[in-house]
C-alpha cells in the first residue's frame, strides 16, 4: 500500500512554503483558501469515490489526485496575484509541471502517475474529451465533482464570511453584486455549461454554481452531499429575490430533491 503520510506531508510543507512568504494578510487569506480547499476536494472526492468501484489502493490514488489537483495555485497567484487562468497561465498545466519537477510522485507506478497528472490536468476543462480511458474518466471526474462540490460549499459558507473587498477573487474581480442575463437563466435552465468569462455580476456568478449542478455533476452522491450541506439555500439566502433567481433556484432545487 502507499504509504500516504509522505503525500501529506509534501502537501503541508509545500503549501507552507508559499504562505510563509506572503506580503500582506490579502495574500496569505487567498493562498490558505486554496490550501483548505484542497483538503476539502480531498475529502468530497473520498466521499465519492467509496460509493463507486473503488479499491483501497484505487482510493489511495484518488487521495493524491485530489489533494494536488490545485497545487499550481501557490505559484500562480504569487507570480501573478490572481487565479484567472486566462489573464496568467492553466493552473492545472502549471500544477502538472511541478509536480513533475518535484519528483513526489517518483516511487508511483508509472500507470498510476499518469491518471495522477492526466486527472490533473484535465480537471479543469470546460468538456472532457470523449476518448478517454475507462480507468481515468472515473478519477476524473470524481475529482471534478468534489472540486464543484466545494465551489458551491465556499460560496454558501465561506466567502460571505471574508471582507467584501476579498471576495472579489471569488466573483471573478466583479463589484455588480445583483443581476442575471436572460442568457444566464436560459443557460442553467438548458443545462448548459456555463463560460467563466462572460459573467457579469455576483448573482451570475452564483447562477455559474448553479449551473454546475444541472449541466456537470456525474454522480448521484454529489447531489446528495450537497442536499446534506443544505448549499443551495444557503447560496440563494445571498441572491437578489426576483423572477430570474427564483426561476434558477426552483430549477436546482427540483434536480436535487
Amino acid at each position: 500500500m502507499i504509504k500516504i503520510e509522505k503525500y501529506e506531508k509534501f502537501f503541508e510543507e509545500y503549501t507552507e512554503r508559499y504562505l510563509s512568504q506572503t506580503k500582506n494578510n490579502s495574500e496569505r487569506l487567498h493562498m490558505s483558501r486554496k490550501k483548505y480547499h484542497s483538503i476539502r476536494v480531498k475529502d468530497f472526492a473520498l466521499e465519492i469515490a467509496k460509493t463507486l468501484d473503488f479499491t483501497e489502493y484505487e482510493l489511495q490514488i484518488m487521495l493524491i489526485t485530489a489533494l494536488f489537483h490545485d497545487i499550481g495555485r501557490f505559484k500562480q497567484f504569487k507570480l501573478y496575484n490572481t487565479y484567472v487562468d486566462s489573464i496568467s497561465e492553466n493552473h492545472a498545466i502549471l500544477g502538472v509541471k511541478i509536480l513533475k519537477e518535484e519528483k513526489i510522485l517518483s516511487e508511483l507506478f508509472e500507470d498510476d502517475k499518469k491518471i495522477i497528472l492526466k486527472s490533473i490536468e484535465l480537471h479543469n476543462l470546460k468538456d472532457l474529451p470523449n476518448d478517454l480511458d475507462k480507468n481515468l474518466y472515473k478519477y476524473v471526474t470524481v475529482l471534478r465533482d468534489a472540486d464543484k462540490i466545494d465551489w458551491l460549499y465556499a460560496c454558501a459558507n465561506i466567502i460571505p464570511g471574508i471582507p467584501k473587498n476579498e471576495q472579489r477573487v471569488f466573483f471573478c474581480d466583479n463589484d455588480i453584486e445583483y443581476g442575471i442575463r436572460k442568457e444566464i437563466v436560459d443557460k442553467v435552465l438548458n443545462c448548459s455549461v456555463i463560460d467563466k468569462r462572460i459573467l457579469q455580476t455576483q448573482d451570475e456568478v452564483r447562477a455559474f454554481g448553479f449551473g454546475y449542478i444541472t449541466s456537470s455533476l456525474v454522480y448521484k452522491k454529489s447531489l446528495e452531499i450537497i442536499k446534506e450541506q443544505n448549499i443551495i439555500d444557503k447560496i440563494y439566502d445571498q441572491m437578489e429575490k426576483n423572477d430570474e433567481s427564483k426561476k434558477i433556484y426552483e430549477f436546482v432545487k427540483e434536480k436535487i430533491y
